[in-house]
């Protein structure tokens, strides 16, 4: 578990809609129950515009999912599933997202 790392959904109610979560909390609050994450929606379901600074496309594992900044969440992190990918390379990506979300940059 660590900042990027994508889990898989294990809540079988909301894994259609949101399979993936990207992890975004820094390592150095590894130690605290709860982890701050970001869902993923396979691109496809994504049925509104929005603007693509703010719900980036994503590819983990060869499909395309949308980061749905503006559902930003905390779970504990006992609800994660297994790591399936890291994006540390789409870190730039992720953090303009939350940025904006908070700053309109």
């Amino acid at each position: 578990m660590g900042q990027f790392s994508v889990h898989g959904n294990s809540d079988p109610a909301t894994q259609e809609h949101f399979p993936l979560f990207v992890d975004i909390q820094d390592d150095l609050l590894s130690y605290m129950a709860t982890r701050v994450v970001i869902p993923l929606t396979p691109r496809e379901r994504h049925d509104y515009d929005a603007i693509p600074t703010l719900a980036p496309t994503i590819t983990v594992e060869g499909r395309h999912y949308v980061l749905l900044a503006p559902q930003l969440m905390h779970l504990k992190a006992s609800q994660l599933g297994p790591i399936v990918a890291q994006l540390e390379a789409e870190r730039h990506d992720v953090l303009r997202s939350v940025e904006m979300i908070f700053r309109g940059l």
